[in-house]
């Protein structure tokens, strides 16, 4: 998967706000988003995580990755019936809303 494929986009508030989402699909594109917005050069990341994968597991995992990727996050979480992103709404997929 390419960098392009990525559902993102960023919203500047007085411009030092920015905020970023995406799908998780792989360990590997979640990896290939966090450098290509340079989320790890910030030291305060604010993460919003909506899932509609109610698996322990995979949820442990998600969180254990991210700690890995970005040991500076703050994570916050829902499960959910349904998750929005650009527009769209999507079911049985995690959002992550990064704040920077």
């Amino acid at each position: 998967m390419k960098i392009k494929d990525f559902f993102h986009f960023s919203i500047s508030y007085n411009r030092t706000m920015k905020t970023y989402n995406c799908t998780y699909t792989t360990l590997e594109t979640l990896k290939a988003f966090i450098s290509h917005n340079k989320i790890n050069n910030h030291s305060n990341v604010l993460l919003q995580i909506f899932t509609g994968i109610c698996e322990k597991k995979f949820i442990e995992h998600l969180l254990y990755s991210l700690n890995i990727l970005l040991p500076q996050i703050n994570i916050i979480g829902a499960t959910t019936d349904g998750e929005i992103i650009n527009g769209s709404a999507l079911s049985h997929n995690s959002t992550l809303i990064y704040t920077l």
